[in-house]
């Protein structure tokens, strides 16, 4: 029988006391658990979509944190990519990139803007955003607010033609023109 060498006690030593420093609490999640538990998420952790998106989008988890995608019967793509599949992802803030772990929604409300405010937010987009170009004014536009559990906060703005296509404008914090996607209910 072989004898274990140093090297390879020392990492099984490290090993344990990781593991045991690591260790939580039941049902105690750590700010920068990963990969995230999507079925026990924290206690402050958003679970539904606000009813106002809820037509175009839903809530979904990754291992990365919590996203919202595209609802089933909808497309979601960027202007030049069919392949690429947009998400709102709750790490988007810029400062929560920059921090280890799983990030998650620990608020999300929507505004809906209507008349000269509809139109000032799309005037903004069109000047921001080069790749914008809507068809027409859209008949109305909501603002998402989303914070996630560092604090970070971003919005994102739907400015929709039509109860069946619009745009999205993720702004994390400067609305940006790869940040933008089309959105549009399949047939």
């Amino acid at each position: 029988m072989r004898r274990a060498s140093l090297p390879a006690a020392a990492c099984f030593a490290a090993v344990c006391f990781l593991t045991a420093a690591l260790a939580h609490r039941e049902g105690e999640v750590p700010a920068a658990a990963w990969p995230f538990d999507c079925e026990h998420p924290p206690a402050d952790a958003v679970t539904r979509l606000p009813l106002a998106i809820e037509p175009f989008a839903q809530l979904s988890c990754l291992p990365i944190g919590q996203i919202i995608v595209a609802r089933e019967g909808w497309v979601w793509r960027y202007p030049a990519s069919y392949f690429d599949q947009p998400l709102i992802a709750a790490y988007s803030p810029m400062a929560s990139r920059a921090e280890p772990g799983a990030r998650y929604f620990t608020s999300l409300s929507v505004e809906e803007l209507s008349g000269d405010a509809a139109l000032r937010r799309n005037d903004a987009l069109v000047a921001l955003l080069p790749n914008y170009r809507p068809d027409a004014p859209p008949k109305r536009v909501l603002r998402l607010e989303a914070a996630n559990e560092l604090g970070h906060r971003f919005e994102v703005y739907f400015p929709m033609t039509d109860a069946n296509s619009g745009w999205g404008a993720i702004c994390a914090p400067e609305c940006t023109p790869e940040m933008l996607f089309m959105m549009y209910k399949s047939e």
